[in-house]
């Protein structure tokens, strides 16, 4: 039989095992980590195809604790990715994981892959991220990282065309033309123009990096670094340890298609 944990129980003096999962995109990410090391990761394991979602799932878990050498029962606490992405993905993600957490009595945390790509910058400052919608569309977010590791959300999440979602986010922010800005996601390349046209037309220098480079002025622009599943395990922990209460809201900013459909 599993024990029963409660969030926070071998987290603060121990090295909890905790598995994390991103189904915000038609490829898979799966983490399973004991306390900040990496036992196993996959990624880009597609989701679509003939067998359905929750048996491919599945399949690709137990794949995961034989690659970590684990047991799912062993787990102390679980990590989802809430959002933004697909609609059906997060929703596959959402559901296997609040049943894992049930049956086996441990605690879930969601969060959303603004956040947890912000917090992966390990930058106390804002970090606009920019999340591949499809369509030509982003997700667009603002997030304010803490000296703590904590992250707060800024101004309004949107999505859209990257010229309609980048200039409404950074406006409800109301951010001072001097205050330093990172810019990241998986969309930030594919962005460059817009960005760079935007900062222009703000007066603010911006510049294209590898890494954050605090004497340089104006915006700066990178590719998103994080493995997300590592990273949604670690915030994960984070809240954990601060005994945080675990959620998992959706964050789906974009209607589904069905009530789209139904607006038109």
């Amino acid at each position: 039989m599993t024990e029963n944990k409660m969030p926070g129980d071998n987290v603060t003096d121990s090295a909890p095992i905790v598995l994390a999962i991103d189904t915000s995109t038609p490829r898979l990410g799966l983490a399973l980590l004991r306390a900040e090391t990496v036992l196993a990761s996959l990624s880009s394991l597609p989701l679509d195809g003939p067998a359905p979602h929750s048996r491919t799932l599945f399949d690709h878990l137990a794949n995961l604790f034989r690659l970590a050498g684990t047991d799912v029962g062993l787990i102390d606490l679980l990590a989802v990715a809430t959002g933004p992405g697909s609609f059906t993905g997060l929703r596959v993600g959402l559901a296997a994981m609040k049943g894992l957490a049930a049956s086996l009595h441990r605690p879930l945390y969601g969060l959303d892959l603004f956040g947890v790509e912000a917090a992966a910058t390990r930058l106390a400052l804002p970090v606009l991220v920019l999340i591949e919608a499809g369509r030509d569309q982003v997700f667009c977010g603002l997030r304010q990282v803490a000296p703590d590791g904590s992250v707060s959300i800024l101004g309004v999440d949107r999505y859209g065309s990257p010229e309609a979602a980048l200039r409404p986010v950074l406006a409800a922010a109301d951010l001072s033309v001097t205050t330093p800005l990172l810019v990241t996601g998986n969309a930030a390349l594919r962005c460059l123009d817009q960005i760079r046209a935007l900062a222009t037309d703000l007066d603010i220098e911006s510049s294209l990096v590898e890494a954050w480079n605090p004497s340089s002025p104006g915006w700066q622009i990178r590719p998103s670094l994080s493995d997300a599943p590592v990273h949604l395990a670690l915030a994960a922990l984070r809240l954990a340890r601060n005994h945080q209460p675990a959620l998992s809201t959706p964050l789906y900013i974009r209607p589904s298609d069905a009530e789209l459909n139904l607006q038109q």
